[in-house]
């Protein structure tokens, strides 16, 4: 897959998160769940795992990244970086 830009990337994961409940609230720099962060987080990555055709095993699974989906930004950064160097291993 070609790299896709940060800032479409960028848009690509609010739509992701909206559509799983993981709301980002621009205004305020913050995500906002409505049924449970964890919850909302665990579909945000099935959600970005088919967007991009990622493996089950990508880094986005792995617990200590959870903290990286509490900010959009480090979100980009993450999920960037899980397209360049994950989907190779599908």
């Amino acid at each position: 897959m070609n790299m896709i830009s940060k800032k479409k990337l960028r848009e690509r994961l609010i739509d992701i998160c909206n559509g799983a409940g993981y709301v980002w609230l621009d205004g305020d720099q913050y995500f906002e769940a409505n049924d449970g962060t964890l919850v909302a987080v665990g579909n945000v990555i099935q959600g970005i795992e088919r967007a991009f055709c990622l493996p089950d095993d990508t880094r986005l699974r792995r617990p200590w990244f959870l903290k990286e989906f509490d900010d959009l930004d480090t979100m980009v950064e993450l999920v960037s970086n899980a397209i360049q160097y994950d989907q190779g291993s599908v």
